[in-house]
């Protein structure tokens, strides 16, 4: 959306999000210095390893937090990989052979009516 003077469109104000306490169990948690915790996830790159196991109030060590977390993020990432490898292969029909494109039919078509006016009678 551009404005009718060609003057770039001012920056809205950042908006913090405080949606409550953070959750140390699932959250990084570092202790910002604004005072806030951070409210990224475990696997937050913003801060170091060190740092996110010696936030206090986890009910774990965070390693052993971590772990089931990133498994959790790799079944999830599977997971939206075969949905997304079965939404490119073809469909089925009824009789289980792949149904065929309308693509592929248009050109079978064309390809039988150039043989029939091409072939000498």
């Amino acid at each position: 959306m551009s404005s009718a003077s060609g003057a770039p469109p001012e920056p809205k104000p950042k908006t913090s999000k405080l949606n409550g306490p953070v959750d140390v169990e699932k959250q990084c948690g570092v202790i910002l210095p604004n005072g806030q915790s951070c409210a990224r996830s475990l696997t937050c790159k913003g801060h170091s390893m060190s740092a996110k196991r010696a936030v206090p109030g986890r009910s774990m060590p965070f390693d052993m937090l971590l772990v089931p977390y990133q498994e959790k993020l790799r079944a999830l990432r599977q997971q939206k990989a075969v949905v997304n490898a079965g939404a490119h292969q073809g469909v089925e029909n009824d009789s289980g052979q792949a149904a065929i494109d309308s693509h592929q039919e248009n050109d079978s078509g064309f390809r039988d009516q150039t043989e029939t006016i091409l072939s000498p009678l």
